[in-house]
């Protein structure tokens, strides 16, 4: 599945990776083929053995177990994981949160809260224009022929099936310019002023259109609550 997706879609020539063994009938036995799972030392000889002396350009890991294979890389780098963060909706409780996140990094939110199925922008929050003047703003453009990736009142963790079960999911990322200090708070402007100013920004880059509607109004018109998933209590 991997190789078929990495060569169709990505371009890619050739796939190296942990394989399952095949019965004589054509079937997948659910056994992985030796050396086994391709991790560390095994990983290293996969790519000695493909490459011979004509050694990869670069290596990328996320582990310590892929410093084996990028020691014989030209370049290797460390890709930093990534930390999934969810709001409280409570503004000292998420201010609190996104300042820690932003000392440890660059950080990624958004300030819609949620998205509309339709060619519009949502109010934004403007709570990360109060904590930050580094700002970068990025348009993301979800495009969907059969499905929507959404189930309103369903359960969340359903979405990103509803994507892929799509022909050809497409996402178009935009990265514009940093925002100029003069457009920031530290500039003079409202936390207000710059949130609506990014979603014009962005809402030009996408072809959109510009709402005062909130997340809120968004579940309260649609699911007849306020989007928030209540906790359950433990009896």
């Amino acid at each position: 599945m991997v190789e078929h997706f990495a060569k169709n879609f990505l371009g890619v020539d050739k796939v190296i990776g942990t394989e399952l063994e095949v019965s004589k009938s054509g079937r997948a036995t659910g056994f992985a083929k030796k050396p086994g799972v391709l991790v560390g030392e095994h990983k290293k000889s996969a790519l000695l053995k493909e490459f011979g002396k004509n050694l990869p350009d670069l290596g990328l890991g996320d582990r310590e177990t892929d410093h084996d294979f990028m020691s014989i890389c030209k370049e290797g780098y460390m890709v930093p994981k990534t930390k999934s963060v969810a709001l409280s909706r409570e503004r000292d409780k998420d201010a609190a949160n996104i300042k820690r996140l932003l000392e440890e990094g660059d950080l990624v939110i958004c300030p819609e809260g949620t998205t509309c199925r339709e060619p519009f922008l949502l109010r934004f929050s403007a709570l990360f224009a109060e904590l930050t003047d580094r700002i970068v703003p990025v348009a993301i453009n979800t495009k969907q022929s059969v499905f929507y990736g959404t189930t309103v009142r369903g359960h969340k963790l359903l979405d990103p099936y509803f994507v892929f079960m799509n022909p050809m999911p497409t996402y178009e990322i935009t990265f514009l310019n940093q925002l100029p200090a003069e457009l920031t708070c530290k500039g003079g402007k409202s936390a207000i002023e710059v949130a609506n100013y990014i979603q014009r920004v962005l809402a030009g880059t996408l072809g959109f259109e510009c709402t005062n509607l909130t997340r809120k109004d968004k579940y309260a018109m649609m699911a007849g609550t306020d989007g928030r998933v209540p906790k359950k209590e433990s009896s």
